[in-house]
């Protein structure tokens, strides 16, 4: 069964394509939408979202601001790569070593009914090290890395179910409770559970929240923004371009803009390996931006 992420959104079962991230991930992160009549049920419009955009891969350049709670500003430019094929489901994410600051890099591997395998390295001559079960709240800290959906790409099984309507700046939404069916991954989770905010007329991606295990709200992701990305027999594909994330619980806000991106460029396979990541560094920063300007 496939399932709705808030940035990634993709298929389990083995095909040729997958079905892309919609984003975020996040972040993201980046939802489409087919614009077709809405399903009755959650587990249908969960379908119905799913199959409105297929790539084998994708690339992408965001810059990304981030205010802390005391006016400091951060700002950062982020790469986002997704490839998906038969075995299993690859990304990496990396903050340019830019305004004063190193990269970091993760790498995540996914493959249907396993654990999300992930892979971090900070600087360019850190090593690549796997962080492991509960190890990834520590090791990713109090900051946007540590939105599970920028790395899990919903291989996962998920139970869906509408819990109701909204509205959302003005706009009639449906929303979707999700969590995990397997108890081990809502231990280890880092939400208890989430909510989406889908348009009824054409089921664009408005919003998410975030609730810990109390039930109190502790992030949520607005898409501020959103652009027509080509059309499906006639029909416009719309997604958002500029997302806005606000951590209820540090008081910070983040807000990402999509500056290029590509889909189904032949993208090297060793970029997505251990020995790729491990060793990436300016030159292939360079190499990448330069692709996304080519054909974006």
């Amino acid at each position: 069964m496939a399932k709705i992420a808030t940035f990634f959104i993709s298929m389990k079962n083995s095909q040729s394509h997958r079905f892309i991230t919609a984003s975020t991930i996040i972040l993201m992160l980046v939802l489409f939408s087919g614009f077709r009549p809405f399903p009755q049920s959650a587990e249908s419009v969960v379908r119905g979202v799913e199959s409105a955009f297929q790539v084998n891969s994708h690339a992408e350049l965001y810059v990304m601001v981030r205010v802390e709670k005391n006016g400091e500003i951060h700002t950062d430019q982020w790469l986002l790569m997704y490839e998906y094929d038969d075995q299993d489901t690859r990304g990496v994410w990396r903050i340019l070593p830019r305004y004063g600051h190193e990269s970091t890099t993760l790498l995540s591997i996914q493959q249907p009914g396993k654990a999300t395998k992930l892979f971090l390295k900070s600087g360019e001559d850190g090593a690549l090290e796997e962080v492991d079960g509960m190890a990834r709240r520590r090791a990713f800290g109090p900051s946007d890395w540590n939105m599970e959906d920028i790395y899990d790409d919903d291989k996962h099984d998920w139970s869906h179910r509408k819990i109701g309507s909204a509205m959302v700046r003005g706009v009639g939404t449906i929303v979707i409770e999700s969590r995990y069916d397997d108890p081990t991954l809502r231990d280890q989770s880092i939400y208890s559970k989430r909510r989406v905010y889908l348009a009824k007329d054409n089921q664009r991606f408005l919003r998410s929240d975030y609730y810990d295990r109390t039930g109190t709200m502790v992030k949520t992701v607005n898409a501020a923004h959103h652009e027509n990305v080509g059309s499906d027999d006639g029909v416009p594909r719309i997604r958002p371009r500029r997302l806005e994330i606000v951590d209820l619980q540090d008081g910070s806000m983040t807000v990402m803009v999509r500056v290029y991106s590509v889909f189904d460029e032949e993208l090297p396979r060793e970029l997505f390996s251990e020995e790729g990541v491990a060793s990436w560094d300016a030159s292939t920063d360079k190499k990448l931006i330069e692709l996304l300007e080519k054909d974006s």
